[in-house]
């Protein structure tokens, strides 16, 4: 549960250490048992999605710690604050003396449930869908979906509605309940292709809180509770994760006036445009919205939301962000998370 880092260890070693902890989290501590920082599975991919994979980048040196005198109730409490799984123990002098972990215990850190849309054919990707469903296509050697979940579960979410209908059986076989995940799975079984909205008419159980929404083909290192305090803050009723793309045309813009004459041009100019990024908060009665077995897409879902003046906020992901749609897409990942 520990590692000793000197002038001479690597990021693979390091790396090595975390995969063979089997916690999810490892303690870096000196040549004397001081510590020093923290490195969690959540950290590794944050990493390698922003493509810097160093020592520097992989510990974090502010993680908040507790003190070997403190009790289990003061250890829940403080985790519960920090919205965290892994607390460093420490003595009074600052020596390692042990990592806790939440996973030891039946505790679930955050009430909002996430539902992943993975039902969805991955027809762009060709062949390598023909026989597996996208969210479960490799990379980094573990399914699409798992980094979703892993990803989620880093931020204190374990709670997931998985909606399945193309070759379901895959991803219920590979993650069943998700205990083995660490995580709370149920499905959302689709009889027939309802769309990334419309399989929200199945979900049967109350929800007393704000829940997401995420496409199953979408890897982020965004910060999921700034998603969520953003849709409480602004007390919207529904919450859209946006992308800044800027599109560049190579050509000589022209605009018209009404009677064909040119009003101006501009050379190759550059235009900015925040498109969807599949990533969704919404408040429970959402649910009232969507039809049961109906189907229903997120611009449609949306469109009767701001048809009703309900309030929709934006959240723009300034880290990084990627929809695999296309192969290039899952290639270039994979390149990235290959270490």
């Amino acid at each position: 549960m520990k590692f000793v880092l000197t002038d001479k260890v690597t990021t693979k070693e390091l790396i090595s250490s975390l995969d063979q902890s089997g916690l999810g989290a490892i303690a870096i501590v000196d040549s004397e048992n001081k510590y020093l920082g923290l490195t969690t599975d959540g950290d590794l991919r944050k990493a390698l999605l922003n493509e810097s994979l160093t020592l520097g980048s992989l510990i974090n040196n502010n993680a908040v710690v507790a003190t070997d005198t403190s009790s289990l109730e003061e250890k829940l409490s403080l985790l519960k604050s920090i919205h965290r799984r892994h607390l460093p123990i420490v003595s009074e002098k600052g020596d390692f003396v042990d990592l806790f972990c939440l996973d030891e215990i039946d505790f679930n850190l955050k009430p909002n449930v996430v539902v992943v849309a993975a039902g969805g054919l991955g027809s762009r990707l060709g062949e390598l869908t023909q026989n597996t469903p996208k969210p479960m296509l490799p990379v980094g050697g573990q399914p699409i979906l798992e980094h979703i979940i892993k990803l989620f579960k880093h931020h204190g979410y374990t709670k997931f509605l998985l909606s399945v209908n193309y070759k379901s059986e895959q991803i219920t076989d590979y993650f069943k309940d998700g205990k083995n995940f660490g995580c709370e799975i149920e499905y959302l079984k689709e009889s027939k292709r309802l769309g990334t909205a419309g399989a929200l008419s199945l979900i049967n159980r109350k929800l007393d809180h704000p829940f997401f929404v995420v496409n199953g083909d979408v890897l982020t290192s965004v910060d999921y509770d700034k998603v969520l305090e953003k849709h409480l803050s602004s007390n919207s009723y529904a919450t859209m994760a946006t992308r800044k793309i800027e599109s560049k045309i190579d050509y000589g813009v022209v605009d018209l006036r009404e009677d064909g004459t040119v009003k101006s041009i501009t050379e190759k100019p550059t235009f900015n445009f925040q498109i969807n990024a599949g990533i969704y908060v919404f408040n429970p009665d959402i649910i009232k919205l969507v039809k049961k077995d109906c189907y229903l897409d997120m611009p449609n879902l949306f469109r009767k939301i701001i048809n009703l003046n309900h309030k929709v906020q934006s959240f723009e992901v300034s880290e990084y962000w990627v929809d695999i749609g296309r192969k290039t897409d899952l290639q270039k990942v994979e390149k990235i998370m290959n270490v």
